[in-house]
């Protein structure tokens, strides 16, 4: 009688526990970047219905790491075993998990420093970009933004950068959002808007009025950044000037 109590509990359970396992969500094929737009993870399914990814991030003064169309197993995870080294010792295999937490996707990596620089990493949270802020979409609105600037349609102009500012903050680069804000500064003060400048502006207030030699970053970034902040400086000056003016 026992027995068979136990085995009807357990048949009672067993719904449950498939109706648990088919609801788990799975990891969606697609695009995704690292906050910050540090990272680039894509998902794909190949030809014999496997999951695989690429990956690429880009970590301080401009280390980065790669992996390049490896599987993800079953279990949400990519293992890679690299030959053995040169030394016949053993090496441990890279080992990659995807958890998804609100269709983000966050990276956890063990051993895989051989894939990436000495100051770069491949963890984080990816996140699918909002719709106009994929590096290609971003270019593309650069690109027409100077067409239209050229023109002096100025207030179409505009137009081009204002969504990106707005929408793009997540995933966009530290390097494209400076260069967007400098461009929309110059356009705000075309067209008469110096207090959107200043305010455009504002998260430069405390490198508009240090010299170059007291902006400390590591020389890969600081030489992106000084020609920036040379830019911003200039039409800083130009908003300021008007502003007061009137």
């Amino acid at each position: 009688m026992r027995n068979i109590l136990v085995l009807l509990a357990l048949m009672m359970l067993l719904p449950f526990a498939l109706l648990s396992e088919s609801s788990k969500e799975e990891i969606q094929p697609g695009e995704y970047i690292r906050e910050g737009g540090s990272g680039f993870l894509t998902i794909k399914i190949g030809h014999n219905g496997k999951k695989t990814f690429s990956i690429l991030s880009v970590g301080s003064n401009g280390h980065t790491c790669e992996i390049e169309d490896e599987v993800i197993n079953n279990n949400n995870k990519a293992i890679i075993q690299e030959s053995s080294s040169e030394s016949n010792e053993p090496i441990l295999p890279c080992v990659i998990t995807f958890s998804l937490k609100s269709q983000k996707i966050q990276v956890t990596s063990e051993e895989c420093g051989g894939y990436c620089g000495a100051r770069a990493q491949i963890d984080g949270l990816y996140i699918k970009s909002a719709p106009g802020c994929k590096d290609s979409e971003i270019d593309s609105s650069r690109s027409q933004f100077k067409k239209l600037y050229d023109k002096k349609d100025y207030a179409n102009a505009r137009l081009q950068l204002e969504p990106i500012l707005k929408n793009c903050a997540k995933t966009i680069s530290w390097v494209k959002e400076n260069w967007i804000r400098s461009d929309l500064s110059i356009t705000q003060y075309k067209l008469g808007d110096w207090d959107g400048c200043l305010k455009t502006l504002q998260p430069f207030e405390e490198d508009i009025v240090k010299k170059d030699d007291d902006i400390l970053l590591p020389p890969f970034e600081r030489e992106l950044y000084l020609p920036i902040i040379k830019a911003v400086r200039a039409n800083f000056q130009l908003c300021s000037k008007a502003k007061n003016k009137h």
